[in-house]
């Protein structure tokens, strides 16, 4: 729980590696579904995932991630095969740095577009 909210802190967490049309889809309604529950967050982690899913977010949900109730992680695998199992461990990992409460990620992950790397 933060120190500013006695309901416990959620961190919704997903992956995406190039199916924007699913991010699409489905994080638009997550989030307007838990709009009344302010102490959550969204974790997207866009593993290798190109530059279609960062701009569809940045141009769709800037004001998300300004308010910081999106945070948009990138991991780029080196080309490698994808791993579902090291793609959902990283976004848990996110996820519970961000679980902990409201934080600025640290300048030298940021890209100034509100995409952490």
């Amino acid at each position: 729980m933060t120190a500013t909210n006695s309901t416990p802190r959620i961190a919704f967490c997903t992956t995406c590696r190039g199916r924007v049309q699913h991010l699409r889809q489905t994080l638009p309604r997550n989030i307007v579904d838990n709009k009344d529950y302010e102490n959550c967050v969204f974790v997207v982690l866009l593993y290798a995932s190109g530059t279609e899913a960062k701009q569809y977010l940045q141009a769709h949900h800037r004001a998300d991630i300004e308010s910081g109730r999106l945070v948009v992680y990138s991991y780029q695998d080196g080309g490698h095969a994808f791993k579902m199992a090291l793609s959902k461990n990283i976004a848990m990992r996110c996820g519970i740095l961000e679980g902990a409460g409201p934080r600025a990620p640290p300048p030298e992950h940021h890209d100034g577009a509100g995409i952490c790397a």
